[in-house]
This record gives C-alpha cells, structure tokens and sequence, in this order.
C-alpha cells in the first residue's frame, strides 16, 4: 500500500509541477514508500501505510529538487529515497499508530522524542564516521583524477578524439556490453592495435567454437528434459498418498493447482477433514477404517465417483480411484489417490442431455423426450387404471408471420409461447415442442376433459395479450385439440394422432379455439385421404369442368368480366363441392396440373366465344403460390395465349393476399414479364391475410378484390362497413380498381356503390354459370343488365 500510494503521489506531484510525467521519479516515489513503512510497517494499519507512502513521495520529489537547486551531487536521487524517507517513516511511528502496538511504555510526544533522538543520532554517527574513512582513503588513492587528466578525458569524449587503441577499446567494450562476441573487431594493418586486434580475433573464434559447441550440447539437453517432461506431465491426475488416520503424506503439483492449496500446507493434515464435504466425511471414515475394501461405499481399484472440495468449500466432482502400496511383497498401510477433476465431463454429459432432451430455441422438452415419457405414463396409467389428456397446439397463421416479419421475430413468438404454456400447466404436467410451431401437452392423472377444456380456454385467454416483436403488435392464435387415453388404452401414437385430429378440426371451425377428438373425426379424416387419393385420378380422367361467374359494375349494371371457377363431377358421387376438394388440391402437388387445365380451357373459350362473333370479357383464373415456383410458368401462360390466339387483356390472374407476403423476386419478375403481355393481377380475399398494405406498392398489382366476409354484413356491420370502406379508400389511393365478391343483397349493392366501389360479383346478379348461359350473356351484352334475384 505505501509502495503503491509513494508512486503516485509522487506521480500526480511531479506531473503538477512540471506538466510532465517522469518515469524516474515514480520509480524513485515507489522506492520512498517502501523504506518509508519499513520502519513501522507491524504496527500501522492499510489506511495508514498508504498515507505514509503518500507522504514519502512527496518528500522524495522535494528532496530531489532541493538536492538539484543546492548543487548536491546525486544523480539517481538515493539521497531522498533513502534518507528523507527513512527519517520520515521512523518519525511517523508515533504519528500514525497506536502506543498499544509499540510495547514501549512510552506516550506518543515520548516515543516520538525518542525516535527523534535515534534519528539524530545515527545521522551524526554516520556523517562522522563516513567523513574520517572518505578523507583517510582519499589521502592514500585519490578519488577524482587531476585537473591535467580530467583535461585529457574530456579532449576524447566531448571533442570525439581517437586513436586505433581507442577505436579498438570501444569495439571490445561494446561487445562486453551487448554481450554478443560472434562479430570480429576491425584490424588495422602494419600497426600495433592491428595485431592485438587479429590476436582477440583468434581468441573470440575459439571462444565462439567452444560456445557453439556447448550451445548444441545444452539444446541436446533441454530437448530430451522437454520429452522427459512431456511425459511425465501427461498425466493431470492429482497424487495423494494418505495413512490409515487420513493423514497426507504426499502431494503432487496437479493436487496443488486442483485444490488451491500447496503440498508444505496440506502435509500431516487430515485429508477428510480438509477435501471432503461435511455430509460425506462419515461415509469416507466409514470407508477407510474398513481400508477401502470392497464391501466399502469407496472401495480399492474402482471408479468411485465422489464429490470433493477446494479450499473455502468449493465443491466439485471427481473421480477417485485407490491403490494400496506394496513393499517386499507385504502390504503397508498406505494409500494413493488418483483423482480426477470430472466438472467439465460432468457439464458435458449435463449438456449432452440437456440437446438430447430439450428444444435448444424454447428450453422445453423435445419430441424424443415427448414419446418416450408418454410412452412410460401410459403403461403406469394401464397398470394402475389412471388416465392421461393430451394436447395438440398449433400457431395459427405463424407461417405469415415468418414471412411478413422475419424467422428471428418468429422465434421470439416461439419463445413467448412456450413460457405462457409453462406458466398455464401443473408442475407434473409435461410441455413439449412437438415441431415448427406445434406444441404437446401430456396431463398425466387427468381423465375428465371438462377439465382439459378449461384449461384450454385458460391458455387461449393468456395468449390473448398481445405481444410486441420489432414495433409490430401480435396477437397470438392457436388451435387446441385434445385427446384423451382412458385407463391407457390408447397408445401413444394414436393419442397424438387423435389429438391432432381434433387441433384441425378447431382450425376448421375458424382457428383460435379447441376442440376434443370424437371418432367420427378420424372418419372424416380417412375420407379426406380417400379424397386426395380421387382426385389423382379426377385429373386423369378428365372430370374436372368449368363455370363462369360474371362480374358487374357497382354503377352502370354493365357486364365487365367473369371469373373461371373449378368444378369436379365424380363419376359416382356427383358434384363435389369446390369448398371440399379446392384445400385438398392446393396442399397437394395436383394444383399446378389443375391450374394449367383452368388457364388452357379458359383460353379455348375465349376463343370459341370469338369464334362466335360474341363480344369478349377478360376472365380471371386463380393462381396458387405453387404455380408461381414453377421454373416454367411463364412459358405455360404464353403457349396457351398463343396456342388459342388470345390477347393478354382478356386473361386476369388472382393471386391471394398471403402471397403478397412472400415478396420473392421471382414472383415479381414473373408478374412484372406477364404484365408486358397486357395480362392483369388482382388480389383475391383481401384484408384476411397478414400482409402489410406496404406490399401493394412492390407488387404490379391492378385489382383489389375484398373478401365476402366483409362484404356479408357491410350494409348492417359497422366494423365490416370500416373495414370495406378502408380497402376501397386505400385501392383508390394507389390508383386499383375495387371488386367486392360475395354481394347477395341489393342493400349490399347500395353500400358498395355510396362507397364508390367499382364491381361486384355474386348471387345478386348470377349463381357461377356454364359456358352454354355465358353465351347468352354475352348476345345480349349491348348495355346495362337489371341485377335479377336468384
């Protein structure tokens, strides 16, 4: 502390007064510190140690300078280092402790007396002696050289005289300095100091030889000490050799290091009591008296995993295996430990099970955890006639989510989800991430799903608050499907299956709910899978056809357009409804061949309809965002427009609001090259997606098309009125034409036209028609067209 405290005072004292910072006189401060706590250094406090460091370094700058304005020879400031220190620190004894400490008996005015006496004293003693041997020396050898010599020296030094003896001298002496006599010194020729020269050469190369020589021999040396140490330190094990009292006889270096605490402290002490935890000792002393035999819980020549502890009580886990000592064949009562610091092996396996068994993003369990904990809660609910509920939770529209914004803020909803869901279940009940953004819950002992659903609605309602990731609020929205094994009956994966069969049914009933599986589900199910499987063979056959719904303008009642609409005539259950088999074929890879069927037989009527002389409306085809990965989409479109002799204005693709989500480059290259043929886009169901309105203005988008959920209740709805009146306006505002869809009512038309909607389409006007009623329409197509009830 006083080192410390002199080197800065001494600092901050020098840097004040000459504005520069001097790496002698903080040495110098340092140094006065330390001599001057020297001689009071076991009675003062920290506190008071520092404040004499302070102090001595302020009295060593000041020294210094006195010294300096007096002319006092002293170069390296020893004077003030040593002597105005010292008298300081043997001056602050009494200044700065307690008399307590002195055991002097003395007050402090009287101790202080005394250290004055001392310090006067030795100075004078000192003074005198030092004078009488400096002037008795000097009488006999001279210590400075006369005024001539002085003279002489100077002429070299300062005016750079030389001669070939000084040139040589300086080479010689500048090799003793450097320490470096690899280099020959120059050699004058035909002059004396040019044959003392080539002498010290042949001096220097033997020498140098011999250097070498032994250089080598030292290398041989310390690369074989180097393989002998290699080996020897390959083995990290701490070595400790114990009597049967437990006390150390040995200890290595690696027990130094591992325990903190060297082998002269630990010697003759007891191992028990310094390295193993309280709650373990007795079951070590247990162990030693029995001399590790195998009956022993620490047992001779086994892995034993025990627990041990550093100094101050730090515990760690080790692996300790004991050998007994043998010594001419007869046993001594001595044993070694070979111990091993396992943590980061323990912290591995820790981890290890940890990504074996939990879900890195949201710590939750896993699947692998998932199946086989359901698997063992089933067999205990079997033999003990118990029950267990599951759970099947899915995010609604998470995956708009990921696109509109981004897989990072995904993972921060992911995470919000799994810490609700924890929060909502028991401490048995298990939480698990299924996959993607689906979740399982396993309520073990639960048998009455009553209870399972107010629990659902429990976790419904707290995902209810919002959540805000990047500026954007979110509402989260799942669908529940519950599933219940009654006295285990039910396996494990045919609980899931039916617990997923019920969280699709819920997405069914409009998302944001739950649902309980009943067996007519998995029913419905199968007959989708039947579905599917007809379908291939729909588009084999030929079954599907197409209708055509016109659309009409909101104020002239004109005729402006149609839309082509899908439509499937099983050969044995008849027509199909769109709404059953349109979902099953845009999740299947049939949508692409479906839609090339559509966009070629529309195109063929458009030119059969020419053919006849009719006058022409474009005609909307669906596009699905499968169509639009297809490397050969483009080319599709353009063969059919040119196989037919159609022109682009009388094709019109819609697209849905999510796929504006996507913002691919690729979908807009491809809209933007169809757009060049004169071809339009519109937005099918809009304001039903999760699309931010800022991706209208990036696509090439012509027609917003509002979806009849909001057009259904428009005329008598305030939000479905603030809703349809809010696309329009903003449609308007970026220069698209606004269709509303769905439009049954002639109160309906009425709004849609006070909100200066520009088309409609529905049963108002026309049920979807055959291409036969189309061309009707269109003979008659000459003005306005008088909306007629269906």
């Amino acid at each position: 502390m006083a080192a410390i405290f002199g080197c800065i005072s001494a600092a901050i004292y020098i840097t004040l007064k000459t504005k520069n910072t001097e790496v002698s006189t903080c040495i110098n401060g340092l140094l006065g510190g330390l001599v001057a706590i020297t001689a009071c250094c076991h009675v003062m406090t920290p506190i008071a140690s520092a404040f004499i460091g302070a102090i001595a370094g302020i009295i060593v700058c000041t020294g210094e300078q006195l010294l300096e304005k007096y002319k006092i020879d002293d170069v390296i400031g020893a004077v003030p280092v040593h002597l105005f220190s010292g008298i300081w620190g043997t001056l602050a004894l009494p200044l700065l402790s307690s008399s307590e400490k002195w055991e002097t008996g003395l007050n402090t005015w009287q101790q202080f007396q005394a250290q004055l006496i001392g310090v006067c004293s030795i100075g004078l003693y000192v003074f005198a002696v030092s004078f009488v041997l400096f002037k008795i020396l000097n009488y006999f050898y001279p210590l400075r050289v006369s005024k001539e010599a002085e003279i002489n020296g100077l002429n070299i030094s300062e005016h750079m005289a030389s001669t070939e003896i000084y040139n040589l001298l300086d080479a010689m002496q500048r090799q003793e300095h450097q320490g470096d006599f690899r280099q020959a010194v120059v050699v004058e020729p035909f002059t004396e100091a040019g044959q003392i020269a080539r002498q010290y050469n042949s001096v220097l190369e033997r020498v140098n030889t011999e250097i070498n020589s032994r250089e080598q021999v030292l290398k041989d040396f310390k690369n074989s000490e180097s393989r002998k140490g290699a080996i020897l330190n390959a083995s990290l094990d701490c070595i400790v050799s114990i009597d049967t009292q437990g006390q150390i006889l040995e200890f290595n270096i690696a027990a130094e290091k591992c325990f903190g605490l060297s082998a002269a402290r630990v010697c003759n002490r007891n191992f028990i009591e310094l390295f193993v935890p309280l709650e373990k000792r007795q079951e070590f002393l247990d162990s030693l008296k029995g001399l590790f035999s195998i009956n022993s819980e620490i047992a001779l020549n086994q892995h034993n995993h025990i627990t041990l502890q550093r100094i101050h009580g730090i515990e760690f886990p080790t692996e300790l295996i004991i050998t007994q000592a043998n010594l001419l064949g007869r046993k001594i009562k001595e044993f070694t430990f070979h111990i091993r610091d396992i943590t980061k092996q323990v912290e591995i396996q820790a981890k290890m099970h940890e990504l074996a068994f939990h879900d890195l993003l949201t710590g939750l369990y896993n699947r692998n955890y998932f199946k086989e904990k359901l698997t063992q809660e089933i067999g205990f609910a079997n033999r003990h006639r118990n029950s267990l509920t599951l759970m099947f939770l899915d995010l609604d529209h998470f995956k708009d989510i990921n696109d509109t914004l981004g897989h990072e803020a995904g993972d921060t909803l992911l995470r919000h989800v799994a810490k609700t869901l924890n929060d909502c279940v028991r401490t048995d009940d298990i939480v698990c991430r299924w996959g993607g953004d689906e979740f399982l819950i396993l309520f073990p002992g639960l048998r009455k799903q009553q209870i399972a659903t107010v629990k659902a609605q429990e976790i419904l309602q707290a995902l209810r608050t919002p959540i805000n990731i990047d500026g954007s609020e979110l509402h989260t929205q799942m669908s529940i499907g519950i599933a219940t094994s009654l006295y285990g009956k039910v396996e494990g994966q045919q609980l899931i299956q039916h617990a997923d069969i019920a969280m699709y049914q819920a997405k069914e009933q409009g998302r944001n709910t739950y649902c309980c599986f009943l067996p007519e589900m998995e029913e419905k199910i199968n007959q989708r899978f039947y579905l599917e499987s007809e379908l291939r063979d729909a588009v084999k056959n030929e079954e599907f056809f197409l209708h055509y719904q016109p659309k009409v303008g909101c104020k002239t009642g004109c005729l402006v357009g149609f839309e082509a609409l899908l439509r499937w005539n099983h050969p044995e259950k008849g027509l199909i409804s769109p709404g059953v088999f349109i979902p099953i074929l845009e999740q299947s890879s049939l949508i692409n061949e479906v839609t090339n069927f559509v966009i070629k037989s529309t195109c063929q009527q458009i030119n059969t309809w020419q053919a006849m002389g009719l006058s022409v409306l474009p005609v909307a085809v669906n596009l699905s965002m499968k169509d639009f990965q297809l490397d050969d989409c483009y080319e599709r479109i353009r063969n059919a427009l040119q196989t037919h002799q159609i022109q682009g204005d009388l094709i019109e693709f819609e697209i849905t609001e999510t796929m504006l989500a996507k913002n691919t480059k690729q979908c807009i290259s491809l809209m933007t090259r169809l757009q060049k043929m004169d071809i339009k886009f519109s937005v099918d169901d809009f304001g039903t997606g999760y699309s931010s309105m800022s991706y209208l203005k990036k696509f090439p988008i012509d027609t917003l098309k509002i979806d009849c959920a909001f057009v259904r209740e428009c005329d008598v709805n305030k939000e479905d009125a603030a809703i349809c009146n809010a696309i329009i306006a903003l449609g308007k505002s970026l220069g698209l034409k606004i269709i509303a869809e769905g439009v049954e009512t002639q109160s309906q038309l009425d709004f849609l036209k006070q909100t200066e909607c520009d088309v409609y389409q529905g049963f108002l006007f026309s049920r979807p028609l055959p291409p036969e009623e189309i061309d009707a329409l269109l003979i008659e197509h000459i003005g306005p067209i008088k909306a007629v009830e269906d």
